[in-house]
């Protein structure tokens, strides 16, 4: 009886070490969410979007379109469509509004368009700017004033994300006016001014 008495107290003594207080109390531990870009959590630069939101990733085939400004040709972005595999299409200005979204989500089966509106060093420099380009199966710059696109881009992600797509991940990109006088290794920048054929 007495060793039973003495295992019974040595097991209520354990059991209260083992489960008394240690005079504080633990902080639960709340895993902290990944940052998830949607359209309710504003995408940086971002004018609009029609299409899903997610990254898809599509096989792609290089290929360049230059427009001289104008009516835009259908012809031309249809072949764009194509070379994307109809994965994201990201529309890149520094001016302007979203409307090539639904013009170009009406040519062809594509799994987004979204416009990026990038009008300061600041938003060039985005992480998240430069990811959504980089991970673009088709990029079109938009008509404007080649000026804002020098110096607004030059020499940021959003220029090294161009970059990538055209010299590694060879996606389709293609510019009109503005955005087809910046696409080349030599381009006409506009920002001192032109010169007259009376000037010249």
């Amino acid at each position: 009886m007495k060793k039973s008495l003495l295992i019974l107290l040595l097991a209520c003594g354990i059991w209260s070490i083992g489960c008394g207080k240690s005079g504080e109390t633990p902080t639960p531990v709340i895993p902290t969410p990944p940052v998830v870009v949607t359209p309710t959590n504003k995408r940086p630069g971002s004018i609009g979007i029609i299409g899903d939101s997610s990254n898809v990733v599509k096989p792609v085939t290089g290929g360049m379109v230059l427009m001289g400004g104008g009516a835009d040709v259908d012809a031309a972005f249809k072949w764009m469509i194509d070379k994307s595999g109809g994965g994201d299409v990201v529309i890149l200005r520094a001016t302007g509004t979203d409307a090539y979204n639904p013009y170009i989500n009406g040519l062809g089966a594509v799994n987004s368009v979204e416009t990026l509106l990038i009008n300061s060093k600041e938003l060039a420099n985005d992480d998240i700017v430069a990811y959504i380009i980089r991970n673009a199966e088709m990029v079109f710059i938009a008509g404007g004033d080649q000026s804002d696109y020098m110096n607004f881009w030059r020499g940021t992600k959003v220029e090294k994300a161009l970059n990538y797509l055209l010299t590694e991940k060879k996606a389709p990109v293609g510019g009109t006016s503005a955005g087809c006088a910046i696409l080349g290794g030599l381009y006409y920048s506009g920002e001192n001014g032109s010169v007259t054929s009376a000037n010249a």
